[in-house]
């Protein structure tokens, strides 16, 4: 199981820039960083404000890739 994000896809097509989305959130630009390259997850409360400032769903936010075959 894998857990890939999109935030990044989202920033760019929001056209906002980093530094100023880390703000909204009261996140540093690291903590950003991280979710952005799959080394950290925001907390569900933080996902769901980013999903807010970038006008997207928290569905969007990240892929969910499944290994295991049902």
């Amino acid at each position: 199981m894998k857990i890939r994000s999109n935030i990044d896809y989202w920033i760019d097509k929001s056209g906002y820039k980093k530094k100023w989305i880390a703000g909204k959130l009261g996140v540093s630009q690291n903590a950003l960083s991280r979710w952005i390259n799959n080394r950290g997850m925001p907390s569900v409360e933080k996902l769901f404000m980013l999903a807010k400032v970038l006008n997207c769903k928290v569905d969007d936010l990240y892929t969910y890739e499944d290994d295991i075959e049902v």
